[in-house]
């Protein structure tokens, strides 16, 4: 496989190595961390569509408990 060679800072350098593992290229890790930002991305958005669903569900929960509450102070 064709290789490139980028540079990186010795900051950067010195956080990668601890994860590279004793029989890895620096290619290993840098494809893992790269696979785990996409994967992050790819659900990016998915609970905007529940959040009102949860705020619908709240709102609902909240009434009920009124309603229970109301319930025990008729017996005070």
């Amino acid at each position: 496989m064709p290789t490139k060679t980028i540079r990186v800072s010795e900051k950067v350098y010195d956080r990668l190595k601890p994860r590279k593992r004793d029989d890895e290229s620096f290619t290993d890790p840098l494809d893992r961390l790269v696979e785990q930002e996409r994967d992050i991305y790819a659900g990016f958005g998915a609970w905007e569509d529940a959040a009102e669903e949860m705020e619908e569900t709240h709102e609902r929960m909240n009434e009920e408990m009124r309603e229970e509450v109301e319930k025990f102070e008729k017996y005070r």
